[in-house]
């Protein structure tokens, strides 16, 4: 079975500027329950009860236990961590604890000399490979993956000039299965479709999806990554806390990260129960429960904002589940907001979906819109 070195990436915003204000006083503890980069993983293979690891030698974990199920995928557990100042070094009075590779983190005891801290955490996973293919009438079907909640697929089709086309989609794992209908017409003919399992939800942010499968059996290279990628998030606290609450979002992102965040006057909303928009250097970033988001969000319920790896919002064209997506760069409150309908880009007409649904804001390729006009593979108007 072929071994593949494994990727971890965060999804929540790292702090390489949150260094001590004081010589020999620590006031931010970073710690990491992720896998070694170096690791190996195979699909369907998990990994959890990592032992913790720091990200610098002025404090060290001092002792840690593990609770709750640590043996299946997408199941929570926590860690009970002790960590201590190396020699000559103290902890500040308001000193913060990230933890990469957690959804919360709570301060349980703080001292100069001794922090406890509580991480939830999942195990990590490969999702395995989507198989038993099979073409019945107009859909073709595969066996659901275990773990896997929903599904994306590439179909391969050819024209009637002979000239290859791809097309994407996205199924839910309700139905492990696609429509082909369109591709065996008379000027089009299907070649072959590829499929790769994928994992959402907290847990799912653990979850490594699988590799791309031909319809065929074999591995769709062109699509797959040489490396299984985790986005993990990262969890923050400075506060103390002796049972469920957390800190709020203010004191964590101020204390952690400085004056340098505006905590008003963000894109379309500021504040709200669902989060804040939190302002670093020329970013926006929203803040929920103390983590960077990451992803689609619609704060005010009207506009959509597409958040990228490291928590940032994202303007201009960008692509997302193998969609293309136009996000206003126009600079006032609905900057960063997903646009639909009509735009000229580079000289040529294109259209983002404005039919609410799945693929709402999607750029529509190699279809007909829904007022009639007929745009090509690359989504450019064809004129007619």
């Amino acid at each position: 079975m072929k071994l593949r070195s494994i990727l971890l990436t965060t999804t929540a915003f790292v702090t390489a500027f949150a260094l001590s204000s004081l010589a020999g006083e620590v006031s931010t503890v970073r710690l990491n329950l992720s896998p070694d980069n170096e690791s190996t993983m195979s699909a369907g293979e998990m990994s959890s009860g990592e032992e913790p690891g720091t990200y610098d030698s002025t404090y060290f974990i001092y002792d840690y236990s593990i609770s709750g199920t640590s043996n299946k995928p997408k199941m929570a557990y926590t860690y009970t961590m002790d960590i201590h100042p190396a020699e000559g070094f103290t902890f500040s009075d308001n000193c913060a604890v990230e933890v990469s590779a957690a959804t919360s983190v709570s301060i349980l005891s703080r001292n100069s000399q001794s922090i406890r801290v509580k991480a939830t955490t999942f195990p990590f996973y490969v999702l395995k490979n989507p198989t038993n293919f099979s073409e019945s009438g107009n859909e073709i079907t595969w066996d659901k993956v275990e773990y896997a909640d929903k599904y994306s697929v590439y179909i391969y089709w050819e024209d009637s000039n002979g000239d290859d086309h791809e097309t994407h989609t996205s199924v839910t794992n309700t139905k492990h299965k696609v429509s082909i209908s369109s591709y065996n017409s008379n000027d089009r003919s299907l070649n072959y479709i590829s499929v790769q399992a994928q994992a959402s939800g907290d847990g799912g942010k653990f979850i490594a999806s699988s590799q791309y499968v031909r319809s065929d059996g074999g591995i769709d290279d062109d699509k797959s990554e040489s490396e299984y990628i985790f986005n993990i998030p990262v969890a923050r606290s400075n506060s103390l806390t002796t049972s469920s609450s957390t800190a709020t979002v203010k004191n964590s992102a101020e204390n952690v990260f400085g004056p340098g965040f505006n905590l008003q006057n963000g894109p379309g909303t500021t504040n709200s129960s669902e989060g804040t928009w939190m302002q670093y250097m020329n970013d926006w970033y929203y803040c929920k429960d103390g983590v960077f988001l990451t992803g689609w969000i619609c704060p005010d319920g009207v506009n959509r904002y597409l958040l990228g790896p490291n928590g940032a919002m994202l303007t201009g064209l960008q692509r997302a589940d193998g969609k293309w997506y136009l996000l206003n760069t126009e600079e006032g409150s609905t900057k960063g907001a997903m646009l639909v309908g009509w735009w000229k880009i580079n000289d040529k007409w294109y259209y983002f979906n404005d039919q609410f649904g799945d693929d709402y804001g999607a750029m529509l390729t190699d279809t007909t819109t829904p007022d009639g006009k007929h745009v090509g593979s690359d989504g450019a108007w064809l004129g007619f």
